[in-house]
């Protein structure tokens, strides 16, 4: 088992899959264009389009990528967001708890006011970096 919980190692679902509990999200065909901007051993990801089901399955990719190549800090922009569906609450919040407890950081930077609104409704504001 590695060093971080990834679903698929530990029973839970493909990357391809709808996640359990039934979460409400809808997949959309579009694919997401995640942009990237590094800054020593830190990481931007910069998303511009809703974060639906498909697009957090893109984040979640994106995420993992980062933390194999050892980046200590992700920093996930919404500044463009215009919406936040369940599952990408779920990767955001899933990979924070792990990489605070390894002593690394994963935030949302500048939500936009709907991504905002989304994570304060669902009591998770800790994403957000002050």
């Amino acid at each position: 088992m590695s060093e971080f919980n990834f679903p698929w190692e530990a029973g839970g679902f493909a990357l391809n899959q709808r996640p359990p509990g039934g979460l409400m999200c809808r997949k959309t065909s579009q694919i997401m264009e995640i942009e990237k901007k590094i800054s020593g051993d830190s990481l931007e990801l910069m998303l511009s389009s809703r974060i639906d089901g498909l697009a957090a399955n893109e984040l979640e990719v994106a995420v993992l990528a980062a933390i194999k190549q050892g980046y200590k800090a992700i920093y996930v922009d919404l500044a463009q967001a215009t919406f936040l569906c369940s599952a990408g609450i779920r990767v955001l919040l899933q990979y924070h708890r792990q990489m605070k407890v390894k002593g690394l950081k994963l935030l949302v930077s500048r939500p936009s006011p709907e991504v905002a609104s989304a994570l304060e409704m669902t009591g998770f504001p800790e994403l957000v970096e002050k």
